[in-house]
C-alpha cells in the first residue's frame, strides 16, 4: 500500500488528488492521513542506511 501512497504524493501536483486515490483504490482520508503521519524511526533510519550504502558503492 505504501507505494500507492508514495506514487499519489509525488504526483500529487500534477494530477487530481481525488482521481489517483480513486485509480489507486484507496480512500483520500488514509492518503491524508498516511502523508501527514510523522515518519517512524525505522524509516528515518532506512533513508539514512541507504545514502551510505550508495555513498561506498559510488566510492568504491
Amino acid at each position: 500500500m505504501t507505494e500507492r501512497y508514495e506514487l499519489i504524493n509525488r504526483e500529487e501536483g500534477h494530477y487530481p488528488t481525488s482521481s489517483m486515490c480513486r485509480w489507486a483504490g484507496v480512500s483520500r482520508s488514509v492518503y491524508y492521513s498516511w502523508r501527514d503521519r510523522p515518519e517512524s524511526i525505522t524509516r528515518a533510519k532506512r533513508k539514512e542506511l541507504s545514502i551510505i550504502i550508495k555513498d561506498v558503492f559510488k566510492d568504491s
